[in-house]
C-alpha cells in the first residue's frame, strides 16, 4: 500500500508522509541522558504519541537501555487509588511481557506477570512495586513513558505521582553506575594503591547525586563490631552496599558478611560491588550482575 497523510491517531514512517518525529523535540534526548523527569504537553493531534513511540523504538534499538511505552487512556474516569494503581501495574507488566518478550521473558519474570492484589486497604503501591520488578529484570537503565497521564485526577493521580517520585530502584543506579565506571575509570592502576577506598568514594559520589535533598549515605556504618560499607537513607527506606575489590572478595565468606549486615538492619536484599584491580579482563566479562541467595538474603553482586 502507498503512503498516504494521517490524520486520525500516531502514525508510522513505513504508512504514512511524515516528517522525523524527534525533530520537534530537540531537548528529549538529553532529558532521558540525565534520568530526568518531565513532560511533554501540546494540543491534540499534534504528534505527541508518534515522538513518544519513535523515541521508544530509537531508545531499544540502540540498547543500552530499555524504553517502555504505556498508554494510562483506559483509566479515564477512575476514581479509587488503589484499583486504579493495579490497572496501571497491570498495563505495565502487559507491555513489559507482550512488546518486549526478549527482555521480560514470562517463564523468568513469576512476579512480573503475576496477578496485582490490592496489596494495601487503602493505597496499592502496585505501580511502585511493578517498576522495582522491571527494573530488576531489565538489567539496564529502564525507561519508561506514560502517555495520556491526563486522564488522571484527584487522588489518583496525586497517589500515582506520589509511586513514581518515592521510589528508588538501586538495581537500575548500580546498572547506570557501571556505565559510568566502563567509561570514566580509566587504565591508570594506581587508583587501587589504596585498596578499596577509591572506588568506594566513587561509589559513594555517584550514588549522592540522586539521595541529594531527599536522603543520605552513611559511610562505614557501625553494625555491632562490624561496618558496613555504605547505608543509602532514602525516604523512610535503607538499602546497603558492601565493596569489595577482586583481591579481597572471598565468595561466600564475603556473601556471609552482607547477609549478616541485613539481618542486623532488617532488610531481605544488599547490594554488593566487586572492583576488577587486575584490569585484564574485557569490560563485557567484568561488568556482570548475578543474584545469590544466601542465609535467606537476596544479594545482587554486581562486577566492576
Amino acid at each position: 500500500m502507498e503512503r498516504f497523510f494521517n490524520t486520525a491517531g500516531p502514525c508510522n514512517p513505513a504508512r504514512h508522509y511524515m516528517l522525523p518525529a524527534l525533530d520537534r523535540l530537540p531537548d528529549i534526548r538529553r532529558l532521558v541522558a540525565m534520568e530526568q523527569y518531565f513532560a511533554i504537553h501540546a494540543p491534540r493531534q499534534t504528534g505527541k504519541t508518534t515522538a513518544i513511540k519513535a523515541l521508544v523504538s530509537e531508545i531499544n534499538a540502540k540498547g543500552d537501555k530499555v524504553a517502555l511505552y504505556c498508554t494510562l487512556e483506559s483509566l479515564q474516569g477512575a476514581t479509587d487509588p488503589a484499583r486504579a494503581a493495579s490497572a496501571i501495574a497491570s498495563l505495565l507488566r502487559f507491555n513489559a511481557t507482550n512488546v518486549m518478550p526478549e527482555v521480560f521473558k514470562r517463564e523468568s519474570s513469576p512476579s512480573c506477570v503475576r496477578e496485582a492484589p490490592e496489596w494495601y486497604a487503602a493505597e496499592s503501591l502496585a505501580v511502585r512495586e511493578t517498576l522495582t520488578d522491571l527494573c530488576r529484570l531489565a538489567d539496564k537503565p529502564f525507561v519508561v513513558f506514560f502517555d495520556e497521564a491526563d486522564c488522571l485526577f484527584g487522588q489518583v493521580l496525586i497517589s500515582f505521582l506520589r509511586q513514581l517520585r518515592d521510589g528508588l530502584d538501586m538495581s537500575g543506579l548500580m546498572s547506570a553506575f557501571q556505565e559510568f565506571w566502563r567509561e570514566n575509570s580509566g587504565a591508570d592502576r594506581r587508583a587501587y594503591e589504596y585498596g578499596e577506598a577509591t572506588p568506594h568514594l566513587v561509589l559513594m559520589a555517584f550514588l549522592q547525586r540522586v539521595t541529594n535533598g531527599k536522603g543520605h549515605i552513611i559511610r562505614e556504618m557501625a553494625l555491632g563490631s562490624r561496618r558496613l560499607d555504605l547505608c543509602v537513607e532514602y525516604r523512610d527506606k535503607r538499602y546497603a552496599v558492601e565493596v569489595k575489590t577482586s583481591k579481597n572478595f572471598a565468595g561466600e565468606k564475603s556473601y556471609g558478611q552482607l547477609a549478616d549486615y541485613l539481618s542486623t538492619l532488617g532488610l531481605d536484599e544488599g547490594w554488593m560491588a566487586v572492583f576488577d584491580v587486575e584490569g585484564t579482563k574485557p569490560w563485557n566479562e567484568r561488568l556482570y550482575v548475578h543474584d545469590v541467595t544466601f542465609k535467606g538474603k537476596t544479594l545482587h553482586i554486581v562486577g566492576l
